[in-house]
């Protein structure tokens, strides 16, 4: 009966995990959204593999700060900082992931600490004014730092830092969304958002489970452009500069060159000048050849004409006749 009871009471306890945080968490970002089984799997591996992560950056930031010089080995609350700025990627924007984390960090800890002279059984959660519960998060942390003391507040440092970037996960991923116009999130919109962030792709090195892979076409195989296409383009290119310049000259050149009919040429060219350079090469003349300008070479049409040919229809026509 002993045994029995044993086991009935560790099945009623179960394992500790984040999944009910993620839907508390999505109710807060988006009320009205669903989130697939997948999705939350997904973003609990992703974030249980963050943890692990920076409780190896604080334990090494610890031992510097303590092996060697006598100190008591305590995990504080500068040392998950520190941990956590191990891991960010370098970046020079202001407000970049690393600073955000660490605010979000300091401004529960600053919460936790303000509430403790109230004397009342509140849970640390709610004294720090989070989601996610810092017992939870600190067991899945231990899973790496291993056993050893430990402040109040780091536990709480790191539940802070879990619930910012699960925030930041579903903030993203429902962005996503609305642009597929679907209620349900599911583990590919989730690394399209992850993936589409320069910092949130550096953090997250792996990838979400289910989440596919990102659409991308290589530059290679994309159909090149026409000459066509280029030409328009050129042309698209050059109208945008003159009007930018705000210089109509070019506007009136473009027009002159458009006639191409050949009656519009032979008008101009009788208004011309009658000096020789003003003169087409033709010398002005039609196809029958009845202009007044003559070529320069003006044997050439008279020893085409066949003069011999005429004679001879003129003397078979008498002879048929007889």
């Amino acid at each position: 009966m002993s045994s029995e009871t044993k086991t009935d009471k560790r099945k009623k306890k179960g394992v500790r995990t984040i999944r009910p945080y993620i839907h508390k968490v999505l109710g807060q970002v988006s009320p009205g959204r669903h989130i697939n089984k997948g999705t939350v799997n997904a973003i609990e591996n992703s974030l249980t593999d963050i943890c692990h992560r920076l409780a190896l950056k604080s334990r090494a930031v610890l031992l510097s700060r303590t092996v060697g010089k006598g100190v008591k080995s305590r995990l504080s609350l500068n040392d998950v900082l520190n941990g956590w700025k191990l891991m960010c990627p370098d970046s020079n924007v202001p407000k970049s992931l690393l600073n955000h984390g660490t605010s979000e960090m300091t401004k529960a800890a600053k919460n936790y600490l303000d509430s403790l002279g109230t004397g009342k059984r509140i849970p640390a959660a709610v004294r720090a004014k989070i989601v996610f519960a810092p017992s939870t998060c600190y067991k899945l942390f231990q899973r790496t730092y291993g056993s050893g003391s430990k402040q109040a507040v780091a536990k709480v440092a790191v539940a802070a830092i879990m619930d910012y970037l699960c925030a930041e996960i579903i903030e993203m991923a429902v962005a996503v969304v609305e642009k597929t116009k679907h209620q349900t999130l599911t583990p590919a919109d989730v690394e399209r958002a992850v993936r589409s962030d320069v910092e949130m792709d550096a953090l997250f090195t792996g990838n979400f489970q289910g989440g596919g892979v990102m659409p991308n076409i290589n530059t290679a195989l994309l159909p090149r452009k026409t000459k066509q296409q280029k030409e328009a383009l050129l042309a698209a290119q050059n109208a945008a500069a003159a009007g930018v310049r705000a210089g109509g000259d070019e506007q009136p050149v473009k027009a002159a060159k458009k006639p191409k009919t050949a009656g519009t040429d032979v008008v101009e060219n009788n208004d011309l000048s009658t000096s020789d350079d003003a003169l087409p090469k033709d010398g002005g003349a039609n196809k029958k050849g009845k202009g007044k300008g003559k070529p320069k070479a003006k044997g050439k049409p008279k020893a085409k004409k066949p003069a011999a040919k005429k004679v001879k229809k003129t003397a078979k026509k008498p002879a048929k006749k007889a």
